[in-house]
C-alpha cells in the first residue's frame, strides 16, 4: 500500500461551502437525515403489517473557529480583512447568513445549500460528497474557554439532503417529491 492515497474524507481534506462561499476554519460538521414511520396494525395480529413512511427531515450543525481582523496582520494567509463573521457569508441573491438570526431581517433571509467536498490539488477533480438543500439557521451559540479559541456553533434545518457525486445531483433530484400531487 506504499505510495497509494486513501480515499477517506477527513477534516484535513474536506471543503465546506455555503452556496458559493467556502467556509474557512469550519469544524465539527454534523448532519442527520430521518424518516418517520407509522406502524400499520391489523385486527387479529400482534405484530404490525408494515411500517410506512410519513415524513422526511434533515438537520445539522457546524462550528466555525472565529478570527478577527488582526489575523491578516499576524501573517495568516488568505483571511478576510474584517474577520470571519456570518455577515460575510452570502446566501441567495442579496442575503447573508446573519439575516437568519436577526429578528428585523428574518423575513428577508434566503435559504442556502450546504455542500461538503473532498478537496484536491486540482479543483476540477473535487468530489461533492454530501449536499443539503434549502437550509435555514435555527440556532447560534458560542464557546470560549481560557486556553481555547472562540467557536461559533450553528444549527440548521434543511428540506432535502443526500449523497452527491462529482457533478451529479441524482442523489438530490431523484428524491424531490414536494412538487408532485400524491393523490
Amino acid at each position: 500500500m506504499a505510495g497509494k492515497k486513501a480515499g477517506f474524507i477527513t477534516g484535513a481534506n474536506a471543503k465546506i461551502m455555503i452556496d458559493s462561499s467556502t467556509i474557512a476554519y469550519a469544524t465539527n460538521v454534523n448532519y442527520d437525515i430521518a424518516v418517520s414511520t407509522v406502524p400499520i396494525e391489523g385486527i387479529g395480529r400482534y405484530e404490525v403489517w408494515s411500517n410506512e413512511p410519513v415524513s422526511y427531515s434533515c438537520s445539522g450543525s457546524l462550528s466555525i473557529i472565529r478570527y478577527t481582523k488582526r489575523a491578516g496582520v499576524s501573517g495568516i494567509s488568505k483571511v478576510d480583512a474584517n474577520g470571519n463573521t456570518i455577515d460575510q457569508v452570502e446566501t441567495g441573491v442579496n442575503g447573508s447568513m446573519a439575516q437568519h438570526l436577526d429578528p428585523s431581517k428574518l423575513l428577508l433571509s434566503e435559504t442556502f445549500d450546504l455542500k461538503i467536498f473532498e478537496k484536491t490539488d486540482d479543483p476540477s477533480l473535487e468530489y461533492r460528497v454530501i449536499e443539503m438543500k434549502d437550509c435555514r439557521l435555527t440556532r447560534r451559540s458560542g464557546n470560549l474557554d481560557k486556553r481555547g479559541v472562540l467557536m461559533d456553533q450553528f444549527t440548521f434545518v434543511g428540506i432535502l439532503a443526500g449523497d452527491a457525486g462529482a457533478n451529479d445531483d441524482a442523489g438530490i433530484s431523484a428524491s424531490e417529491s414536494g412538487d408532485q400531487d400524491l393523490t
